[in-house]
């Protein structure tokens, strides 16, 4: 079963009126979604890129003599 990223958790299956509501959201087309609760993001100049990436973790073997 593949991890999710809940902290070592799997993730639980979906009930069936949630794979319901995901099908229905699914078949939508995206000019059908309305999005008039939610303002536009236009101004991205403080946005700074890659401040939250952390390249992942290499084990590194040393030996000493």
């Amino acid at each position: 079963m593949p991890r999710s990223h809940m902290k070592g958790r799997p993730m639980r299956k979906l009930t069936k009126e949630q794979k319901r509501d995901v099908a229905a959201i699914a078949i939508k087309k995206d000019s059908d979604i309305d999005f008039s609760d939610t303002p536009p993001v236009v101004d991205w100049s403080g946005a700074e890129v890659g401040k939250f990436y952390r390249p992942a973790k290499r084990r590194v073997t040393v030996r000493l003599h």
